[in-house]
Parts: C-alpha cells; sequence; structure tokens
C-alpha cells in the first residue's frame, strides 16, 4: 500500500467537516467500522473545498439507521441501497462496503443475458478490501480514517494518481464501464473539472461505449446535468464531451448546434458564470444555471427573424416556448416545475429590457435569479449595463453591500419589494450561505371575523408601498421604444464583439402598460350584476334554450420554422472582429422539430 506523507494527512485532517467526522464517530462508537471515502478526500489532496462528503462503512441500512435513528436518515435505492442521514441542515450518503456480486446475484429481477454486464443488483456487502475493488477511478478509491490513526488508506495509488493528473481506471475500463455508463460521465467531469487527462485505454473505452449512456435513467441523467451545470467549469466539461464524441449521446441538441449561433452563446454565457461564480457574490441556483442554456434556444425560437429583440407576453402559456423546451432538453426528464421556473426566469428579461410595471417584477418571487440572467446577457452582448439594471438592484438595496445583507438578522429584514427571497423553492437550491438572503420572520395568521358590510377585496393602497420613482425607459435597452440602436456591442472588447453577428430591432411603438390582474377582478367585481330575468331572457328564445357557440381554440404556433439562424442581411457584424458562423437553415435539429 503506498505511503501518503504526515504532513499531507494532517492537513487534509484539519481541513475535514467537522458534522461528517461526527458521524463516523458515531458509527464507530457503535462497533462499526467507518470512514470518509471518495471525492471529499480528492478534493482535499486537491486543495479544493469539497462539495459535499460521502462515508463508507461496514454497517448495513437497517443498522446504520439504528444508530441515527429513524428521523435522521431514510434508506433509499432498490439497485445500490444506502443512507441519507441529516445532520446540521446538510444531506449525507452512508453506503455499506460491497463486493463483487456474482452472475447470479448481479441479475436481479433481468433476465439472464450472456453479454449482459450491468449490475442490476448491487447489494452484496463486504469488506473495506472489497469496496476499494469496487471503486470506479482510482482517485476516487481513497478512504480517512477519522475515528483511527491509520489517516488516508490508498489501496490503489490514487494518491500518486492525482499528484500526475491522470484519470486510471480499477480494472478493466471496458467493463467497468459496461457495468455503470455513468462512469464514463465522471471520468469526463474529472478531466474538464480539474484539468486531468485520461488514460488511453480508458479514453478508447469511452469512445467506442458513448452510445451507453442512454441505457441509464432519464431522471439520474437530469440529476448528473444540473452537478455540470453548476459547477464553475461547466463550459470546459461540456467541451470536454464534445472532443471525446460523448456529447452527441449525452446531449444531442446542444450537439448539434455546437458550432451555430445558439451553442456559441450557450458555451459563452456558461463561461461568463463561471467566471463571476469563482469571483464569489453569484447565485448557483438549479434554476438559474438552466435558464442560462435555455434562453438562447427560446430567443430563436420566439422571434427567428431577430433574437435579440425578444417577445412580447409571457411565456408559461406560450406552446411555442414549451415545445422548444422539450426539444431543448430531449433526453432528460425536466421535471415540470423547474420548466415553470425556466420560463419564469426567462420571461422577466425583456420585462426588465422593456422597464414595464417595475415594481411588480422587483416583487417577482424569481426576480433575483431574472436580473442575474440579465446581467450576464448585458455583458455578453456587450449592452449599456449601468442603463439597463440602474432601475434593478441587484440584491436588497437597504443594505448596500453582500456582507451587510449576510449580518443582517431575519428580524431586521426590510419589508420593501427589493428585498427578494433568495431560495424561493425551498429544498431546489444550493446556494452558500454568504449568498442567501435573510429571510423574514414568518408571524402567525390572525383570523377576522366575518364582516357583511365589507367591500370586496382589492389593491393595496398606496400608502403602503413604497414609492419608486419611475425613470424614462433608457435608449440603450435593446427591446426600448423609439430610436433603433446602431449596435449591440462596444467596439473596446474583441471578446464580446464576436457575439454580436444579431442586427439591432426595429422601432417600434410602445405599448401602454396592461392592468394587473387583481385590479381587473376587482373592477369586475366592483360593476352592478345584471337581474336574474335578463340572465334568463338571454339564454333562452320563445321558451327553447339557445346552445352557447363553443369557443374555437387557437391554433398553436408551429416551431419548425422558429429555430432558423439569422440571415446575413439581418446581422450586423463590427468591422476588424471575428463574427460567429450560422449554418443554413437545413440543419437536422431544425428539420425535426417540424414534425
Amino acid at each position: 500500500m503506498p505511503k501518503i506523507p504526515n504532513v499531507i494527512v494532517e492537513q487534509v485532517r484539519k481541513r475535514l467537516d467537522p458534522t461528517p467526522c461526527s458521524l463516523v464517530r458515531q458509527l464507530v462508537a457503535a462497533g462499526h467500522e467507518a470512514y470518509i471515502v471518495g471525492g471529499a478526500i480528492r478534493d482535499l489532496l486537491l486543495n479544493v473545498t469539497p462539495k459535499d462528503y460521502d462515508i463508507a462503512t461496514s454497517a448495513t441500512p437497517e443498522e446504520i439507521r439504528q444508530v441515527f435513528g429513524r428521523r435522521r436518515c431514510h434508506i433509499i435505492g432498490r439497485r445500490f441501497r444506502l443512507v441519507h442521514a441529516y445532520a446540521n441542515g446538510d444531506l449525507y450518503e452512508i453506503s455499506t462496503f460491497r463486493r463483487v456480486p456474482s452472475e447470479t446475484e448481479r441479475q436481479g429481477r433481468h433476465a439472464a443475458e450472456p453479454d449482459d454486464h450491468i449490475i442490476w443488483n448491487d447489494n452484496c456487502f463486504g469488506t473495506l478490501e472489497d469496496d476499494a475493488t469496487r471503486r470506479d477511478f482510482t482517485a476516487n478509491a481513497l478512504y480517512f480514517d477519522v475515528a483511527g490513526h491509520r489517516g488516508v488508506i490508498d489501496f490503489w495509488g490514487g494518491y500518486q494518481d492525482i499528484q500526475n493528473r491522470l484519470v486510471r481506471c480499477i480494472g478493466q475500463p471496458a467493463e467497468r464501464m459496461e457495468e455503470d455508463p455513468v462512469r464514463m460521465l465522471r471520468a469526463l467531469k474529472l478531466v474538464g473539472q480539474f484539468g486531468f487527462r485520461l488514460e488511453a485505454s480508458l479514453a478508447d473505452a469511452i469512445r467506442k461505449m458513448a452510445s451507453a449512456i442512454r441505457l441509464a435513467s432519464t431522471s439520474r441523467l437530469f440529476e448528473e446535468l444540473l452537478k455540470i451545470l453548476k459547477h464553475p467549469a461547466a463550459c470546459q466539461t461540456l467541451q470536454v464531451m464534445h472532443d471525446h464524441d460523448f456529447l452527441k449521446h449525452f446531449w444531442p441538441t446542444l450537439d448539434e448546434c455546437w458550432s451555430e449561433q445558439e451553442g456559441e452563446l450557450v458555451r459563452h454565457l456558461l463561461k461568463l458564470r463561471g467566471e463571476a461564480i469563482l469571483r464569489g457574490h453569484y447565485s448557483n441556483s438549479r434554476g438559474l444555471a438552466l435558464s442560462t442554456v435555455a434562453i438562447p434556444f427560446l430567443m430563436t425560437a420566439m422571434n427567428p427573424e431577430n433574437p435579440t429583440d425578444f417577445w412580447p407576453g409571457s411565456l408559461s402559456f406560450n406552446p411555442t416556448a414549451h415545445r422548444a423546451l422539450g426539444i431543448v432538453f430531449e433526453g432528460f426528464k425536466l421535471p415540470n416545475a423547474f420548466m415553470h421556473r425556466i420560463l419564469d426566469i426567462v420571461g422577466l428579461v425583456p420585462r426588465m429590457l422593456r422597464d414595464q410595471n417595475r415594481q411588480r417584477l422587483l416583487q417577482h418571487i424569481e426576480y433575483r435569479y431574472g436580473r442575474a440572467l440579465l446581467a450576464l446577457l448585458v455583458q455578453a452582448f456587450g449592452w449599456d449595463g449601468a442603463a439597463l439594471l440602474q432601475n434593478y438592484p441587484e440584491f436588497a438595496p437597504a443594505y448596500g453591500t453582500w456582507d451587510g445583507a449576510e449580518k443582517a438578522s431575519e428580524a431586521e429584514a426590510p419589508s420593501s419589494p427589493e428585498a427578494v427571497p433568495a431560495n424561493v423553492d425551498g429544498a431546489d437550491e444550493s446556494i452558500p450561505h454568504d449568498e442567501a438572503a435573510p429571510k423574514r420572520a414568518r408571524r402567525p395568521r390572525r383570523r377576522k371575523a366575518a364582516d357583511t358590510n365589507s367591500e370586496p377585496d382589492g389593491p393595496a393602497p398606496a400608502a403602503s408601498l413604497p414609492l419608486i420613482p419611475l425613470a424614462p425607459s433608457s435608449d440603450a435597452s435593446p427591446c426600448a421604444a423609439g430610436k433603433p440602436k446602431e449596435g449591440l456591442a462596444s467596439e473596446n472588447s474583441s471578446v464580446k464583439s464576436q457575439l454580436l453577428p444579431l442586427s439591432a430591432p426595429p422601432p417600434s411603438t410602445k405599448t401602454p402598460p396592461q392592468p394587473s390582474l387583481r385590479a381587473a377582478k376587482t373592477k369586475k367585481s366592483a360593476k352592478a350584476q345584471p337581474p336574474a330575468e335578463k340572465k334568463l331572457l338571454s339564454l333562452h328564445k320563445d321558451g327553447q334554450r339557445v346552445p352557447l357557440p363553443a369557443a374555437t381554440p387557437a391554433e398553436p404556433q408551429e416551431i419548425g420554422a422558429s429555430f432558423l439562424p439569422v440571415t446575413a442581411s439581418q446581422r450586423k457584424v463590427p468591422a476588424k472582429t471575428e463574427s460567429i458562423t450560422f449554418s443554413p437553415a437545413s440543419h437536422p435539429s431544425r428539420r425535426k422539430t417540424a414534425k
């Protein structure tokens, strides 16, 4: 077994999170063997803060639940049973040591096939040495003894491979990839996120077996996609997948549009987003990450003639937007909750650019993420950010800075509409503590006695809402009415100008703001109701009931032609800069959308 220097071991021990260490000590105190294992030890050796901790133990899932109690842990999984333990508001995965199953054990409920090496039943428990043999890569087969004095336990030379930045498979690469096709995805993530290189035999196995990734469930692939998009190196990871011919099986839609305007803009937005996350003070919301990769396709689908002119109205009930999202995330199980969040976040961008109903936008539940997405587009296209974002604060302006918002207590949370919740859907987000907005303390409701003389509910009085000065719309907005903007990017930035083959929007007449839904309902309820006799006369004719005409549903807008790129006559490329080249309209990804 390779020996790791004691200095490295002590450095890792000092940086360990005390919460998973306490879970390990509880298991050891109960008479079981337990270690911190996997990516957390690898990240600490790379001087990277781990995003999560995994624990391996000799205790079975039922014995783990006896140690921590039913309220703190839950047994999940069928093919690979493990335990989710909750401690200090975080979730930790605790798995039992596995061994290599026999041919009969690995089949489970599936019929025996001579060439089927996929492990359908992986609940055969073993020892620590057996578990190390079952790991996928040497860099992930590292164990740390928290309760004892063994330090970092390395059976396969994973420490040396980490020093050499090498992804090496334990066992035969083809057989290990066939056992679990998601391992190919994990190997490419190590290359994209940490700058590793693949072993030659492993790279050949991934190229030959890339299509096997579709054997994994769509929900599991969607979880892997979320992990990729949330990481600051999402653009690099997708580039590695494309270079190894893996992206066309994992995400076919993005691979087909890789060299077109949608793919170029997706990669540029992900790169800018990753840089913002590394600088800090940027939300790592999953809904915002999905919206970042979806907005280039929605821009083309909703307005194919000039995508930067965006679209009027809402996307929530637009059939074109729903079908476009279905095409973008084809092959993944996109939950409806995420679909509605994407449409809400992306739909805020044109509303902010037109600067209409600002008070309602500031109170929108997805305001913070919509504003962050708009800031990315401003940076990508080189728009005038000072003019576009001056009326939309990044975060509660009552605190002035992020540090002030972090130190503010819940009792001091402002009641103004600028204080938008940072996490609007509970467990949906994984936002660091320094980015979370202070939550308002919830007070119990008081039930009022029924008052028959009370007026119907109407809009809140003007004195109850803070007054926000409404400045006139700036001409810097790409959706502002009036003079057409000459260019979208500043000539000083060569990087931004490479993404600007899109022409400026034509001048249009600004539509007056529509009354709010609440005010419309109040106005409708305040009208005097017609007498009952008049209603009966309108439904009867000569004593016979006249059936009301059936409403003809509006035909859904086809998106077959919506994904066509902008023609050469509709774009304006700045001088002395490189522009994106657009493919002809006969792209296969466009033809299949017309079905």
